[in-house]
């Protein structure tokens, strides 16, 4: 009964041993935090006066988009190292931490710098839009904006990166083909092009492509008879009314499937 009561409590101890081997995870992601913030705060560019390509934090005055960019890593770090303290805190908290991940949470912040760095730079190319004022540098842009999306992009870094690789497949995808539709019939030419008032001779031809093999054809808004017929010429029998007096006839071909061609105009003198 000792034996096994030993036994136990030498369980408990070497479990409890085990928990608390890994609390320097904790405590650097603790610090790792708190240093994070004050960067945050220190990289916070505020405008400079007069000036489009500068901007002064605490770190000193800088070119805008460099500090931007160093804004944007900072913030996507500090998003990872909260999302690390939160998940460490929830293992902890219910005995399920493992040791197997110390270099994940290790590593988050990197993660962090590298997303922030990247939705930054996401941003600045145009591929989602984000206000710019003075042309697109970032100078007079409200930090803020950027701030939240690299923190958020640090904190849910497995959605952010899901999301931009289904942009990255999208992007690199070919757009398919439209499906082929019907040839829309094209009137080149209309032979004569004009016609005298009067004109006893009421045939015109008229040239082109796509005519299928059972067009319609209408002079002036009226159907008119085809005479004869190929894929890329019709002869056109008139009616005496179109040439009784000066006008300027819109000459329009129709296939059976209802596509038509821009009219072109018989002058009528």
């Amino acid at each position: 009964m000792v034996a096994k009561l030993g036994m136990a409590m030498s369980e408990d101890t070497l479990e409890v041993t085990k928990a608390s081997d890994d609390y320097w995870i904790g405590v650097a992601l603790f610090v790792f935090s708190l240093i994070a913030a004050l960067l945050l705060v220190l990289a916070w560019p505020v405008p400079i006066k007069d000036n489009l390509t500068e901007v002064t934090t605490g770190l000193g005055n800088g070119n805008a988009q460099v500090r931007f960019l160093v804004l944007a890593m900072v913030a996507g770090a500090f998003g990872s190292l909260i999302a690390s303290a939160r998940n460490y805190a929830a293992f902890r908290g219910t005995n399920r931490y493992a040791a197997s991940w110390n270099w994940w949470y290790l590593m988050s912040p990197v993660v962090g710098m590298g997303l922030g760095a990247l939705l930054f730079v996401i941003l600045q190319t145009g591929l989602f839009s984000i206000s710019l004022p003075n042309n697109g540098s970032p100078q007079n842009a409200n930090p803020a904006g950027f701030v939240a999306i690299a923190m958020l992009g640090g904190m849910f870094s497995r959605q952010a990166v899901g999301k931009l690789g289904d942009a990255f497949n999208t992007f690199l995808t070919p757009q398919e083909k439209p499906a082929a539709t019907a040839s829309q019939p094209v009137i080149d030419k209309i032979d004569p092009a004009e016609k005298n008032i009067g004109d006893g001779n009421l045939e015109i031809v008229i040239n082109g492509k796509n005519f299928d093999s059972n067009p319609t054809v209408k002079v002036g808004g009226n159907e008119r008879k085809i005479a004869s017929k190929t894929n890329v010429k019709l002869t056109v029998t008139l009616d005496a009314a179109d040439l009784a007096k000066a006008a300027s006839l819109p000459v329009i071909v129709s296939n059976s499937n209802q596509s038509s061609s821009k009219p072109v105009n018989l002058v009528v003198k």
